[in-house]
């Protein structure tokens, strides 16, 4: 069976169904490949867009990594020109990893985007993937041995640094977006790494395009049980959170011991994944085996520390806290950073800077940096009863010939010099959506 085409109406029904929020005379970051389905994207969203007195700017990522690359680009430019819309380009310059480089390039190609829109105040990025991104990432994580809500595959809408990244194919086959542009005759290119066997998804997609009419219906259905499944998980997930946890400004997470204790075993998983994973800074949560050996020694320990997925759990009598590893901040972030002023930086994967007047420094704490500057601190740490085991997890901002340590100096100093510290990791502890 041919699948049908997207044509304008159904294209507005989407929008409203997956309840598409969007300032008056919106303007949108569309990214655009040059593939049929971000070209699909960009022609219906171009009809929207006129009816809603909005417009658009197209987002070409140049990686850098193929011949063709450069003939992509032109190719996308002058597909934006026939339509009038306005086009940035960015590149990925420089040497390239040679190991998880899809990883690498897929990271690069985000922040850059999402950089991007925050310094022009545009509000909302939409990307084309689509139902067949989805099945291919799910099946991916089942087998990498991904459980329960590890096995979520892309959202159809997430926040990133205030934005909004909005996927309205979520739900729609690729094919569907391929007859789209050959109604219209629209011509597209092809990425030659989509066919290169040497990366997962290619051969994941491979796989799942040699499933018959049966197992891929039984894929799909496991598929869209599983995102069921997972969303009262989260939905019960965020309630314990909401009334069991606190949260101090300076990264450090308290959790009640007998509240955690009195879940079933699955639903203590899932919350010390979600803690640890906020609290690091890092994208993947520890193995389910690690978070069980670990709920184990808190049910029978009373009191002890313990290193996990680049945090410190430090069990009390009543309470379990949740802060960085030090020797993993040593690690990763050892080297200074440089934050010009109307700049902004995202430290540890967790703290977001902001400066307006001054050019900062941006560095690790160390024993002789603290012990020259503690005296300055001494009412702030002791009142709030942070120990310099947390502190030295902290940024050390320098600027001006001055010292700074966020959420242990006056906040109004801060505020005075136009600089703002804020925690921001990667993932959310709880979902944000408009």
């Amino acid at each position: 069976m041919v699948e049908k085409t997207i044509n304008e109406e159904e294209f507005d029904y989407i929008l409203k169904k997956k309840k598409f929020l969007s300032e008056k005379n919106p303007h949108v970051a569309l990214c655009v490949s040059g593939g049929p389905d971000s070209l699909a994207l960009l022609f219906l969203m171009n009809q929207w867009l006129k009816k809603e007195k909005g417009c658009s700017t197209v987002i070409h990522f140049n990686h850098n990594l193929r011949k063709e690359s450069k003939q992509e680009e032109q190719f996308v430019r002058k597909f934006c020109k026939k339509l009038g819309v306005a086009l940035k380009v960015l590149s990925w310059n420089g040497t390239k990893p040679t190991t998880s480089l899809m990883k690498k390039s897929r990271d690069e190609r985000y922040k850059q985007i999402i950089d991007y829109c925050v310094n022009k105040q545009i509000i909302t990025i939409m990307t084309a993937h689509h139902l067949d991104d989805c099945l291919e990432t799910f099946l991916m994580r089942k087998l990498r041995g991904y459980a329960t809500l590890g096995l979520n595959s892309i959202p159809m809408q997430n926040i990133q640094e205030k934005l909004q990244i909005f996927r309205p194919f979520i739900d729609i086959k690729k094919e569907r977006l391929i007859n789209t542009c050959k109604i219209h005759k629209i011509n597209w290119i092809n990425d030659s790494s989509n066919s290169d066997n040497k990366y997962e998804r290619v051969r994941i997609r491979n796989h799942i395009n040699g499933l018959g009419k049966e197992e891929y219906k039984t894929l799909l259905a496991e598929y869209k049980k599983t995102l069921a499944d997972n969303l009262k998980i989260e939905k019960k997930l965020d309630n314990f959170l909401i009334k069991n946890l606190s949260f101090f400004n300076y990264g450090k997470f308290s959790l009640d011991k007998e509240k955690l204790l009195k879940s079933s075993e699955n639903m203590q998983v899932e919350i010390l994944k979600k803690i640890l994973v906020t609290c690091s800074g890092n994208i993947y949560p520890p193995k389910n085996l690690s978070l069980k050996n670990l709920i184990r020694k808190i049910r029978f320990n009373q009191k002890f520390k313990f290193s996990i997925n680049w945090c410190i759990v430090n069990v009390k009598d009543a309470s379990v806290e949740f802060y960085r590893e030090y020797e993993k901040i040593k690690r990763f972030s050892s080297v200074k950073k440089y934050i010009r002023k109307s700049s902004t930086l995202l430290w540890d994967n967790r703290f977001f800077i902001k400066t307006l007047k001054n050019d900062l420094t941006c560095e690790i704490m160390t024993e002789k940096k603290w012990l020259k500057i503690k005296k300055r601190y001494k009412n702030f740490y002791e009142n709030r009863n942070v120990y310099f085991e947390i502190i030295k997890t902290l940024p050390l901002i320098k600027f001006k010939n001055k010292d700074a340590i966020p959420f242990l100096l006056n906040h109004d100093e801060l505020l005075r010099n136009s600089i703002m510290v804020s925690f921001h990791p990667k993932i959310p502890l709880t979902k944000k959506n408009f």
